[in-house]
């Protein structure tokens, strides 16, 4: 798609009103109730378990927790979502706040939380309390925006959740020529499997949980209210304030990406001078609806205040324009909402059948679901807030809005997503894949039941990998179970290493003194298990050839020797940083944590711990590491991938297991930065205690909100 220009009409500069943060004498005695209901356990990693005798109380003592190790990372997420980017970026935030603005995620996050029930309303408030009140106790803290946090607001940040330009089949980037994250880089993606007792050796379900995202904001908790919450899990992108993947004593379910189609565009027609608003629609016109809204935006010299001309039609708002036509988009569940309650209910279920009432809520935006419990079952879903179209169009392109056949006819329901449930194979796995190859082939669902823009996933590398542990013979005990989710086996070896030898078999016949060059490589690469270690040259070697031979053989390249030429790329760039080829896999693939907050960058000079693995997408591997190379270092250093890795054993006491890449904490002076780097670069759990009796063994402090030790 070509470049399109955004409509964003600058008129003039409007004072804006600076919002007042200072407490109220009934916020400080509100505090003081929920303070005294709370309590925040850390055990010996850092992580907290916050307990309370509701779950608002929960919601109140959790806010506070994670705003301890993390309130940068929240602050960020609300700025976004409320379109104040540019009080923060200046220039480089005012695309993100027309989009967002565009989107309404205000108005929408406000009537969501005014519709919601009084309890939901509740979680909602103490959150926004817990967080104002950890400010009101931490004034060294200086926000880089100064928001008085409302319950509303936390919907307004569930709703920019639905925005995802990965998950949607839509240019969005060339379509408003607006800063948007970039593309999703490699190392990203998901793992997820199940077994039920068919393969687990001690009859117990048994779940693996593995987000392959940005390292940097996962953020591990635990949730106990005397109102039966019992929560353990992973938060993303601090986006979301509950766990989006865990488990409670009873069931636990992990989450990836899908390719279901929730996003178009539209091509509006205005062709009514006299009334600039109309657009056509079928044999009529319809009135767009326009409004002005204001940014405020940091400048050198301060701030100013722009206010922007926003213009929307039934089919979404209009951020582009091509052809004399105006190009209206929209994302699935942006006007239906419900995420955070549906989030919230998943944690509370104690069976498949409310884990499903739960997944009838349909606010999950784009995602697989795979669920186990306590009571045998397995369960997998291509779920997502799916709109229902007419599948004669071509939905991967803008189509036409005067045809009203290409209106959304509302959403598919939970009931219409590909599924499958206690397989007979005993075992499901989903890496971003289809979810037609699930488990064995005759209980997948079946690509010729569901329409074309549902599940348009192929499979994958790290599928087949996948399946290739799940089907070994036998059954797994926990331990191994444990062990095959730091898997380092190179899938893609398997067809790529064979393919590079007989070139390099061919070029000896013509060049017999270019093919010696590399001949100990390709010779090594020959001989190579396919395992990632620390310790293994070629995986390094294969690893860096990937990296330049993938995309050309992706493409089908033909030209003569493009193997070769890969390699011998990867030669001399080794030869000329290390000043050999015979470099391990763990001198290059680092894993460091610079302090971010203080502007730090990687640095080889700084300490860092070798890593055995590479991108999943890249090499087929489970245990997966992204890697980026800064300008002027010779190393790679960690960037996204297994960001979170939890394995999970449903018997009479739940048994898990987890780890992140680095620590609890975002704060570089505190023992919780780095301290679970070590096992996780060799590839080992810490416990994730859920029992309060297991809390009390291992517990470091425990405090009100207000009442740590600094």
């Amino acid at each position: 798609m070509k470049p399109l220009l955004l409509l964003v009409l600058l008129w003039w500069t409007l004072p804006l009103a600076a919002q007042s943060t200072q407490p109220t004498a009934a916020d400080r005695g509100r505090w003081r109730q929920r303070v005294s209901r709370v309590t925040i356990y850390r055990d010996t990693y850092g992580v907290p378990h916050v307990q309370g005798k509701t779950d608002a109380e929960v919601m109140f003592g959790m806010a506070y927790a994670r705003s301890e190790d993390r309130f940068q990372e929240t602050e960020a997420a609300y700025i976004q979502s409320l379109g104040r980017q540019a009080e923060q970026s200046g220039e480089d935030g005012v695309g993100w706040d027309v989009f967002f603005r565009a989107f309404e995620f205000e108005r929408l996050g406000q009537e969501e939380y005014a519709a919601a029930t009084p309890a939901i309303r509740a979680l909602a408030d103490a959150w926004a309390d817990g967080t104002n009140y950890f400010l009101f106790k931490h004034p060294e803290i200086t926000p880089k925006v100064s928001i008085r946090y409302q319950g509303w607001m936390l919907f307004t940040m569930y709703r920019s959740f639905a925005i995802s330009p990965e998950a949607a089949d839509v240019d969005l980037r060339s379509l408003a020529k607006i800063v948007l994250p970039a593309a999703r880089p490699e190392g990203e993606g998901s793992n997820m499997w199940a077994v039920s007792a068919a393969k687990s050796a001690s009859g117990y379900p048994m779940l693996f949980v593995n987000p392959h995202t940005p390292l940097l904001p996962v953020y591990e908790s635990h949730w106990i209210s005397d109102e039966g919450w019992n929560l353990s899990g992973l938060t993303a992108y601090a986006q979301t304030a509950i766990p989006v993947k865990g488990h409670n004593e009873h069931l636990g379910w992990a989450l990836t990406v899908n390719s279901s189609d929730m996003a178009d565009i539209w091509e509006e027609v205005f062709d009514d001078p006299a009334r600039p608003l109309a657009y056509r629609h079928g044999s009529g016109h319809r009135l767009a609806i326009e409004w002005r809204d204001s940014l405020r935006v940091k400048t050198a010299a301060g701030f100013e205040t722009r206010a922007v001309t926003l213009r929307k039609t039934h089919h979404g708002p209009i951020l582009g324009e091509r052809s004399g036509k105006q190009l209206a988009v929209n994302f699935g569940n942006v006007d239906h909402g419900g995420l955070f309650q549906q989030w919230y209910a998943m944690g509370k279920a104690r069976n498949l059948t409310e884990f499903k009432q739960a997944l009838d809520i349909n606010g999950l935006t784009y995602h697989n679901v795979m669920y186990a419990d306590t009571a045998g079952n397995i369960f997998f879903i291509h779920a997502g807030t799916v709109p229902k179209r007419d599948p004669t169009f071509d939905w991967s392109k803008p189509v036409d809005g005067t045809d009203p056949r290409t209106d959304w006819q509302g959403y598919h329901t939970p009931a219409d997503m590909p599924q499958v449930l206690n397989p007979p194979s005993g075992w499901m796995q989903n890496t971003n894949s289809t979810p037609f190859l699930t488990t064995t082939e005759d209980a997948n669902p079946k690509r010729t039941d569901y329409p074309r823009y549902i599940a348009m996933h192929p499979d994958n590398w790290r599928a087949r990998a996948s399946r290739r542990l799940l089907t070994q013979p036998g059954r797994f005990t926990f331990d191994q179970w444990a062990a095959m989710a730091f898997d380092t086996y190179f899938y893609a070896a398997e067809r790529e290493v064979p393919l590079l030898v007989h070139e390099w078999q061919q070029l000896v016949a013509v060049d017999p003194a270019r093919a010696a060059v590399i001949q100990s490589m390709v010779t090594g690469l020959g001989g190579w298990d396919r395992y990632g270690r620390v310790e293994s040259v070629p995986a390094l070697w294969f690893t860096l050839y990937q990296r330049v031979a993938a995309p050309r053989s992706a493409r089908a390249d033909t030209t003569t020797w493009f193997r070769i030429a890969a390699l011998e790329a990867v030669r001399a760039g080794l030869v000329r940083d290390f000043g050999t080829a015979e470099v391990p896999m763990g001198d290059v693939q680092r894993l460091q944590r610079p302090r971010e907050r203080d502007g730090e960058s990687y640095r080889d000079d700084r300490p860092s711990l070798g890593l055995p693995s590479a991108d999943g997408g890249l090499v087929g591997t489970i245990f997966a590491i992204g890697t980026q190379q800064p300008a002027g270092m010779k190393r790679r250093y960690a960037v996204n991938g297994s960001a979170y890795v939890s394995v999970v054993e449903f018997g009479p006491k739940v048994r898990s297991r987890s780890i992140t890449p680095f620590g609890q904490s975002g704060d570089a002076r505190s023992k919780h930065f780095f301290d679970q780097a070590p096992l996780f670069a060799k590839g080992q759990f810490k416990p994730a205690w859920l029992s309060m009796k297991d809390i009390q063994t291992n517990l470091e402090q425990a405090y009100r909100p207000g009442e740590e030790k600094r």
